[in-house]
Order: structure tokens, then sequence, then C-alpha cells
């Protein structure tokens, strides 16, 4: 994250090598979490994914796929596309709401294992998700501004998922808590695999709030972008743009992460 921090400051600004050491630091969560929970580097998989500001009232953001970890599956890429609560049983659990089938109370954590067997309750914009998961791990990454007031933007995710059945042991299902999100974070709160996810999504609350309040993060969900230098990348805005300086100056004058938040 260090090395990460350097080529976002002036005057090392390397759009290229930022996207870059995001993928290391993706591969980097994959390895801490499979050594955790047993499994190999081909048995998990970690993304880093980046929400744009709504740019009209009343809209969704839009989704990035900012970062993948290493080694790559076959599975297809996609360009940047609106996340809904309607389209995603994920992001509806994350920030409470309907997704069509399940209305969520929003939960802290997105955990489910044996996907399959929930096939029928799972909302997921990716038709064949099927193919490449059947247990996942989602953290919201939520930058606070007032703990006590509840009072945050969230800003991206951590997700992990891996082709194995139950390859999360110990932690909750949450379509079994569905009503009960508080003794769903009890369940959660003795795995270790949580703490885990919930340390990387606060370590990166603050540091990315800076790229989502500028708007700054754009280009496609490509894996091409992702893999080789020599294509566009995903753009930042410069720290020395105006536009950047300007937004920064309007954010919250006290960063504080907190992922569990709400």
């Amino acid at each position: 994250m260090r090395r990460l921090t350097v080529f976002m400051a002036k005057p090392h600004w390397d759009p290229n090598n930022i996207v870059g050491q995001a993928n290391h630091l993706c591969t980097e969560f994959r390895k801490s979490m499979g050594s955790l929970l047993m499994l190999g580097e081909n048995d998990l998989h970690c993304c880093l994914k980046m929400l744009t500001p709504p740019q009209l009232p009343a809209t969704v953001p839009n989704v990035i796929t900012w970062a993948r970890s290493s080694p790559f599956d076959d599975r297809e890429v996609r360009k940047p596309h609106p996340m809904s609560k309607e389209t995603s049983s994920v992001y509806a659990a994350l920030t409470g709401g309907y997704d069509g089938i399940t209305q969520w109370r929003k939960f802290p954590c997105f955990s489910a294992s044996s996907l399959r067997n929930s096939f029928d309750k799972f909302k997921c914009s990716r038709q064949d998700w099927s193919t490449y998961y059947q247990s996942v791990m989602v953290f919201p990454i939520r930058y606070v501004r007032n703990p006590d007031t509840n009072d945050y933007d969230t800003i991206g995710y951590i997700a992990f998922d891996s082709i194995k059945k139950d390859a999360f042991s110990g932690l909750p299902n949450i379509f079994q808590y569905c009503d009960n999100p508080t003794e769903y974070q009890n369940r959660l709160l003795e795995c270790s695999a949580f703490h885990l996810g919930a340390i990387f999504a606060d370590s990166l609350s603050a540091f990315l709030h800076g790229i989502y309040n500028s708007a700054s993060l754009t280009g496609n969900d490509n894996e091409q972008q992702i893999t080789d230098k020599t294509t566009e990348q995903p753009t930042l805005e410069s720290p020395d743009s105006p536009e950047h300086g300007r937004r920064r100056r309007n954010a919250s004058s006290v960063p504080r992460s907190q992922p569990g938040a709400g």
C-alpha cells in the first residue's frame, strides 16, 4: 500500500504504475486471505471495485473493476456498468433495499457459500456467475465522516470469490439471516476472515476517497487494461489537476473509515 501511495503522490504520478500496484495489492490481499482460509492461489480471487458518484440526482452509480489479483481466470471482462439494488443482491444487502426478491436490511459484509443452492435468491448482473464462483465475501469500502450520525460514502468494494463450495469456512451464510442482521453480525465477529477483510477495507477507505470524490476513475472494466500497460489504462486525475484540488478541498477535513458502519 505504501508503494501505491508513492505512485499517487507528486512528483511520482503515473497512472500505469498506479494500476499495476493496485493489482499487486489485490494479489497480496488474496494471498493473506487464502493463507487464513487454507485456499490455494487458484481457489480464491480478489478484486477491487470502485464506484463513480451518480452524475444526476436519483441516478445509480457505475461500478468499475479497478484491480484484480493474479493469477487471472477466464471470466469475461465487462465495461463499467450501473450498480443498482434491483440487479445486485450484494449491493442491496450492503446498502439496504429491495433486489426484486428480498427486502434487505443493511449488512456490514456479504458472505455466502453454496450459492448454487441459493440460485433463486441471488441477483447478479454477471449472468454466468455460477461458472466462476460458489462462495463470495464482499466488504464495502466506506469513507466515514461522522460515525455518530452514520454519515458516510460507500466508495467501493473488496470482493473475494471462490469456485469451491463452502470456501469461507465458519462464516455465516447471509441468506439465512436476511431478517436478523444483528445475529449475522454477531456470527461475523467470531470469524477471523471477517476481521481481516474489514481491516483491508478500513485501510483503503480514506486513501481511496480522493479518487471517488474527484470522480477521477474512468475507463473500461477490461482485463487487458489491467494486465497490459501498453493499452489505455483507467484514468486518474493528477494531483496537479485544478479540478482534483478543488474537489479535495471540499472533502471532509478529518478522514475516518469504518467498513462495518451501518
